[in-house]
């Protein structure tokens, strides 16, 4: 995985990365849509929290926006999101 300095990006939380698909990597992420299956919510809904700053993500080139499960979880038990995977951690 390589990282890159995304210049231009007016939202500190991002980092961009090139991640090969199907790789360990890719794996231990989330999309923006699996994160909006997984607490019942829109994917515009989980859109609009990343770009408030009240989710940390990475960027995997310039438009594909992931969430650590770590970071998801957290955001969830911080904010009462009950989450529909929860039973399966």
């Amino acid at each position: 995985m390589s990282r890159k300095n995304l210049k231009g990006d007016n939202n500190d939380n991002s980092t961009v990365f090139e991640i090969e698909k199907g790789s360990k990597e890719r794996e231990k992420i989330m999309t923006l849509m699996e994160c909006a299956t997984d607490c019942g919510r829109t994917y515009q809904t989980l859109l609009r929290w990343v770009k408030a700053g009240k989710i940390p993500y990475k960027r995997i080139g310039f438009k594909e926006i992931f969430i650590e499960p770590e970071d998801w979880h957290k955001f969830c038990a911080d904010n009462g999101i009950v989450r529909k995977g929860a039973n399966s951690d």
